[in-house]
């Protein structure tokens, strides 16, 4: 009997609308051999000094795999899970069972695909790819894509949305065991002391979707929401289940239809559809601008009169921004969130971006990889594109945008309730004086100059 290979990664971790894994069983006459490895890269240190998996990003690994493990248990089946390089590990399976053909969902950017690459060149199996982790499917995109969103949202307008590719969860009894390294799992999820804000894995996210859809109703104001910076449901926070591939985003898709269907449709059910469109360009993007996402100039190839964290003044302004000690009471409640939790809202990855790049003008790949490190729910897509955006050298229609701490602390945190829940020794302060970094004779001192927001009034 022929033996398939599924090759689950830490962005696709789940059974449901897995299209590479239901195509591995769809030969009655084949075993399948179901492996993820978790690669030593993944804590290696980047040029910057950052750990690629920050400890919020590695449990939330090990959590999601241990579901899927006990999800495939269910059902007589197994996983296989390997402390090695998928470069070490699945040539020699592929030697060692007969692999006939090797399942897996489809990469866009350049770490990836050099792996996958330097694998090809190791075996002679074919690669079975699919397309499973955007909205909308590669083959009806037609490319190239537009530069600006506006312009691709209007472009797919007309475009169908796939159903879910679901497999008979019955067919994992016909899975094949190599290893069972699950204890050894648990026990490094164990030695992980920090609890996680968001529960990982497939069941957590479909938990968080049944109840922020359908038992609290809270998508019917979603729009008017998000942008709240306290508290667990003034957002879907989807995101580190999108990230890790627990959920697929055409599944959240086909949920909303439903909540529309049977509940109302507004504003706010098409804003989540409008987020997801987001995830999409720039996930298209990607393959589009390859490795120019990356560049300094961005795929807009703009040069900037950027700092450079090589400088020592440099690179202490920029420890400043990622421990919290800006000497800017909403900034810094941001930056201590992030590093306490691993998560901050949209709405604060846009304030303190435009903080580091546009107030400090420092290099902003060095903030683009301090989130890649340390969020819990990072994409490279979609973390490296909004830092495109907010740096100026990406998709951005408007020239030079800028978000001002004072407007942005007035807007969303008027009452500064979520910078005292982040900083408490500021109770003592007044809250102009609070928005305003005024005054404050016994806070950490301002590391910049900003002026005063001219309509701000003390």
């Amino acid at each position: 009997m022929s033996t398939n290979l599924v090759w689950f990664k830490h962005t696709d971790l789940r059974l449901k609308d897995h299209q590479a894994l239901k195509s591995a069983f769809s030969n009655k006459k084949s075993n399948v051999l179901l492996i993820v490895c978790i690669d030593p890269f993944f804590f290696s240190t980047t040029k910057f000094g950052h750990v690629k998996f920050d400890k919020f990003k590695e449990k939330f690994l090990y959590e999601s795999i241990i579901n899927l493990y006990q999800n495939i248990k269910k059902y007589n089946g197994h996983l296989n899970i390997y402390f090695d390089s998928p470069l070490n590990v699945i040539p020699t399976l592929v030697e060692k069972f007969n692999i006939k053909a090797i399942y897996h969902i489809q990469d866009t950017t350049s770490e990836e695909l050099s792996l996958l690459e330097n694998i090809k060149l190791k075996i002679n199996v074919p690669f079975k790819t699919y397309w499973s982790n955007t909205l909308y499917h590669i083959d009806h995109i037609q490319f190239p894509i537009p530069f600006i969103f506006s312009q691709f949202k209007n472009k797919l307008a007309k475009l169908p949305i796939l159903e879910e590719f679901n497999l008979n969860l019955q067919k994992l009894s016909r899975t094949i065991t190599d290893i069972d390294d699950f204890e050894k799992l648990q026990n490094k999820n164990n030695d992980i002391h920090l609890k996680l804000i968001f529960k990982p894995g497939e069941d957590a996210a479909w938990e968080r979707l049944h109840y922020y859809f359908f038992d609290s109703q809270l998508l019917s104001t979603y729009k008017i929401t998000r942008n709240s910076l306290i508290g667990d449901d003034y957002s879907s926070k989807f995101s580190p289940y999108l990230a890790f591939g627990n959920i697929s985003a055409k599944s959240i898709y086909h949920q909303i239809n439903k909540y529309e269907n049977s509940i109302t449709k507004n504003e706010s059910t098409y804003w989540l559809y409008f987020e997801l469109l987001w995830r999409d360009f720039f996930r298209f993007s990607t393959l589009q601008y390859k490795n120019k996402i990356f560049q300094i100039q961005g795929i807009a190839n703009k040069k900037l009169p950027w700092k450079y964290i090589s400088d020592n003044h440099t690179k202490n302004l920029f420890q400043h921004w990622k421990n919290g000690t800006t000497g800017y009471p909403y900034i810094d409640a941001i930056m201590i969130q992030l590093k306490k939790t691993g998560y901050i809202s949209n709405r604060a990855r846009q304030m303190t971006a435009s903080f580091l790049t546009k107030d400090l003008q420092i290099d902003w790949r060095a903030g683009a990889d301090y989130f890649e490190s340390i969020l819990i729910d990072h994409d490279v897509a979609s973390n490296y594109g909004n830092w495109n955006y907010s740096a100026g050298v990406g998709s951005d229609p408007r020239e030079n945008r800028y978000f001002n701490v004072y407007k942005q602390c007035l807007n969303f945190d008027p009452t500064c309730e979520f910078i005292l829940f982040w900083i408490p020794e500021l109770q003592k302060y007044d809250k102009n004086n609070i928005i305003h970094a005024s005054k404050l004779f016994t806070y950490h001192p301002k590391i910049i100059n900003i002026k005063p927001y001219k309509n701000f009034k003390n």
